[in-house]
């Protein structure tokens, strides 16, 4: 399937997926998943969000339970479900502050305790809304391949650049982790 590089308002995607062009509420139900660590201050996770909150009505992010961070570096200094969830509620309240637009879509925040979720049986969701990283494209596929096993349609996955910091490395929670435990030694 071919790779279309599209525009929502000033933000530029890349889209895998029948679809032309990208609009505001296009899409029904969109899912994104993740630990979302240290949201708050990750301008990744914002852009993911601004962009999963600008294509749909209705928008679900599943968060990852402790389970999954256990391969994960410093996974000690991951915050609690509850922490993160409490997090993503703020950013979510300031993104719905950045739009002046009285339309923004409902949110759902559900603990998913695989890298899937349920996205491979959600048979409301449309699009998922993902990092531009090789392992979260496979993970985004291995999704695709499990729904169309299920009977249901393959999402379109929409590819978020990734955000880099001055010195071209991306900014990620484990980088952020990174600096907390390197400050504490």
């Amino acid at each position: 399937m071919s790779v279309k590089t599209l525009a929502i308002e000033n933000i530029l995607v890349s889209v895998i997926g029948n679809v032309n062009e990208l609009r505001v509420g296009q899409f029904n139900v969109v899912g994104l998943g993740g630990t979302f660590d240290r949201s708050l201050h990750h301008e990744g996770h914002r852009q993911l969000l601004r962009v999963a909150c600008l294509l749909g009505k209705h928008v679900i992010i599943g968060l990852t339970d402790e389970r999954l961070h256990e391969k994960k570096r410093h996974a000690r200094h991951i915050l609690s479900f509850n922490e993160r969830q409490r997090d993503l509620k703020k950013l979510m309240h300031e993104i719905q502050k950045e739009r002046a637009e009285s339309s923004f879509p409902s949110i759902n925040v559900i603990k998913i305790s695989s890298v899937s979720g349920s996205a491979t049986t959600m048979k409301e969701l449309n699009m998922i809304v993902l990092g531009d990283e090789p392992k979260i494209h496979e993970n985004a596929h291995g999704i695709n391949d499990e729904r169309v096993k299920n009977g249901l349609s393959s999402l379109i996955m929409v590819l978020v650049p990734l955000i880099v910091d001055r010195g071209g490395n991306k900014i990620s929670s484990s980088t952020i982790r990174d600096d907390i435990v390197s400050r504490n030694v």
